[in-house]
């Protein structure tokens, strides 16, 4: 079964685990973890969420394992889980927007952000920057 919950000090080794075979380097660690996992397989993906710029909710490290990055349908079911999920617990805790950095080199990323609301609004070193209103992403807009 695959689930989606809020990471805790137990989940530490297996989200290091991940980081390290995804080959993703995190520059800074989130306020929070997301993850999804198969109860029988493991930790299937996680997202970060910083809470540490006033006024902001910032979302990154979205990462996968090499497996499921390979498996496209697999790699875009647990994104869009992990964004639902994400999504439900930022408007219980009163979020209506939020803001993430996109490499500009990573233009798949790019489209799948922008196709489920996320609009562009900054360039900085080498990246972009998208802002989600949560409103839109649960008109079905962002579904």
């Amino acid at each position: 079964m695959i689930v989606c919950r809020q990471a805790t000090k137990e989940d530490l080794p297996k989200l290091v685990e991940l980081a390290l075979a995804s080959n993703q380097p995190i520059e800074s660690i989130p306020t929070l973890m997301f993850l999804c996992e198969d109860t029988e397989d493991g930790v299937l993906g996680m997202v970060g969420i910083y809470l540490s710029v006033p006024g902001m909710v910032v979302v990154g490290g979205f990462i996968v394992p090499p497996g499921v990055y390979a498996d496209r349908e697999l790699r875009r079911a647990v994104a869009d889980d992990l964004r639902a999920f994400v999504h439900g617990w930022m408007l219980t805790h009163n979020c209506r927007a939020y803001v993430c950095e996109i490499s500009k080199r990573n233009t798949r990323m790019q489209r799948w952000f922008e196709r489920r609301g996320g609009k562009r609004y900054a360039k900085k070193n080498g990246s972009y920057w998208y802002m989600m209103k949560l409103d839109a992403a649960l008109e079905g807009r962002a579904a």
